[in-house]
């Protein structure tokens, strides 16, 4: 997430970067979720 991070901010869209944030963010805590859950 880290990496991802800095390439979107690298980027430079503020608006572009809380998407994708959010989108990284969601998709990430999907995959815990799912992890953690049998």
């Amino acid at each position: 997430p880290g990496k991802y991070t800095q390439v979107i901010t690298y980027r430079g869209h503020s608006n572009e970067r809380i998407d994708i944030s959010f989108k990284y963010s969601a998709a990430f805590t999907k995959t815990i979720s799912i992890r953690g859950r049998p």
